[in-house]
């Protein structure tokens, strides 16, 4: 869903960086939007990514980080009560509709540098930056469940506590 003119690639971001139009080191840029809570092997992802960008290049990875209340329902309930929610509450994620409900794992999708940053300098980072966020949109049309989640969010984000962030940008850069 690029512009025409920018080089792309389609592979398993977890998965074997042998496929033919793969190239390491090959990409200054790559981002993604709502990907890594779908990843099962996140950390392998961010080692095929330090892998595949060039020196200098930016990692931009926006999540859903999984202690937010609304995110940590969806990771403890059976995947099939989780989709009748989604559904039921967003008829435009439906199968079929342009925004369908995958399965999520969470797996490394925190907003803390604390949390983050050791398994991204395993994976070859130093230049790591997590932009927090708390607060989401699941809750509009409920006006007693979306009062009291935002008053909640409001208190974790005035005392900065990484532990309940809602999202996070995920920023690295692999050295020059």
């Amino acid at each position: 869903m690029t512009p025409e003119g920018l080089r792309t690639a389609r592979f398993d971001i977890a998965g074997d960086l042998s496929e033919p139009d793969i190239a390491r080191g090959g990409y200054d840029m790559m981002v993604s939007r709502m990907v890594f809570e779908h990843v099962h092997d996140v950390e392998r992802a961010w080692s095929n990514i330090h892998a595949l960008l060039a020196p200098g290049g930016i990692g931009l990875a926006f999540v859903p980080t999984l202690w937010a209340p609304v995110f940590a329902l969806n990771h403890i309930l059976p995947e099939k009560a989780s989709r009748a929610i989604v559904h039921a509450l967003f008829p435009a994620r439906r199968e079929g509709g342009g925004d369908p409900k995958f399965p999520a794992f969470y797996d490394w999708c925190r907003g803390s540098n604390a949390t983050l940053g050791p398994m991204l300098r395993r994976a070859g980072f130093s230049d790591i930056h997590i932009q927090p966020f708390w607060g989401h949109g699941y809750f509009d049309r409920m006006p007693g469940l979306r009062g009291l989640d935002a008053a909640f969010n409001r208190l974790a984000a005035r005392t900065d506590w990484r532990f309940v962030t809602t999202y996070a940008y995920v920023v690295v850069r692999k050295e020059r």
